[in-house]
């Protein structure tokens, strides 16, 4: 497949001529980066979850229900920091600056 051809050709570094494998923790570390609100999501839903847990085997229904609703609000902050997350990738990698009649001239003379 010519994809599988591209992909290793991508592998390779330009500059040392050495393949570079991207290890998982270089790529966690490197979208922890491209969008923190992720994690910190998911953390908050986790720690909803697990203090909710905990007072429902406490028998504090007020207390449970007050992190379940807590709960679903941090899901909702997560859920609304991945399309944050996704638009502004998107923006960043697809935004193309309009070029002027003369750019397009130049770049057909240069070929």
């Amino acid at each position: 497949f010519e994809w599988i051809e591209l992909n290793k050709q991508l592998a390779v570094d330009r500059e040392t001529g050495k393949r570079h494998q991207e290890t998982a923790n270089e790529k966690l570390m490197r979208k922890f980066k491209e969008n923190p609100l992720i994690p910190i999501g998911g953390l908050l839903t986790i720690g909803f979850l697990t203090n909710g847990l905990f007072k429902f085997g406490r028998r504090d229904s007020a207390g449970s229900q007050v992190m379940m609703r807590g709960r679903i609000a941090a899901q909702g902050f997560t859920v609304g920091a991945l399309m944050f997350g996704v638009i502004m990738q998107m923006k960043n990698k697809t935004w193309v600056k309009p070029s002027t009649q003369e750019d397009y001239k130049s770049a057909l003379e240069s070929k």
